[in-house]
């Protein structure tokens, strides 16, 4: 028999992801941390190869170095000729008050053109700005919506997002089905805060069947990341599990692994 988590033992993780409920102002600060604003930053060098090598190679030297003013000048014009990756970078731009003063409405304009070109990073960022209702007007189903698109369409981070919408009933209902399938599919695609909101799931025995070695391979996944929660989770397993035990959920996490990095469908778990 498994052993049981006592009351309280995983109190900290609050959650499958965040500690404050969905709904609360710092979601994001929460469930992301500053990962969102890397995932931004990060798209100017990933967008850059699909949008005219030649013509941008001076805007890509510039986001190189941090010189997002150029940037701002090189990728306005594709922008409004309709290049979505363009229009999401010039949104992020706004946000991020990079290359050009804060401007939250200007940047939900160009996220919303991209989003509605089916641009998946313009649908999250959308949801994120009516999430936390900075300088917008909150609005839950509206994000719910945009993440629903996005998560439809294979993006990760709106995946994970959506789980907890799910878990917490915010903007959609309650629904522990899809929570369990949304956080699963982003955790198949490396998703550290997923692979930890399923290690916290499968210990707890609240919302799924616990299953304490699957847990601990969830979270050896997202501690491999160096996931901070996650390394400081799994460290309780020590005294519920026994090495054997231990020793299954590694080769578990390890074959997951290899699978992840192969593209293919994570081996099925028996419950116990």
């Amino acid at each position: 028999m498994p052993a049981r988590i006592a009351h309280g033992a995983l109190d900290e993780t609050h959650g499958p992801v965040c500690a404050p409920a969905i709904h609360s102002r710092p979601v994001l600060a929460v469930c992301m941390g500053s990962k969102m604003v890397r995932v931004l930053l990060a798209v100017v060098v990933l967008v850059w190869p699909m949008a005219g090598v030649t013509a941008l190679s001076d805007g890509y030297a510039a986001a190189q170095r941090g010189d997002y003013e150029t940037v701002y000048r090189e990728w306005l014009p594709l922008a409004e000729a309709g290049d979505a990756g363009a229009q999401y970078i010039v949104g992020m731009f706004y946000q991020l008050g990079k290359g050009n003063p804060k401007d939250y409405r200007e940047a939900e304009n160009w996220y919303r053109m991209a989003a509605e070109q089916g641009y998946t990073n313009a649908q999250v960022a959308l949801a994120v700005m009516y999430t936390l209702g900075e300088e917008v007007a909150q609005d839950f189903r509206e994000a719910a919506r945009w993440l629903g698109m996005a998560a439809e369409q294979g993006n990760p981070v709106a995946q994970t997002m959506l789980a907890t919408m799910y878990y917490e009933g915010t903007g959609i209902r309650k629904d522990k089905q899809e929570m369990v399938k949304w956080f699963r599919k982003a955790a198949e695609q490396g998703d550290a805060d997923a692979q930890f909101a399923l290690g916290v799931l499968y210990a707890k025995d609240e919302d799924v069947q616990q299953d304490l070695i699957q847990s601990l391979a969830w979270l050896n996944l997202s501690a491999a990341q160096g996931h901070e929660r996650a390394v400081e989770t799994r460290l309780k397993f020590n005294d519920l599990m026994t090495s054997s035990q231990i020793a299954e959920a590694r080769q578990l996490s390890d074959l997951w692994l290899n699978q992840i990095e192969l593209g293919e469908p994570l081996s099925e778990v028996k419950s116990p």
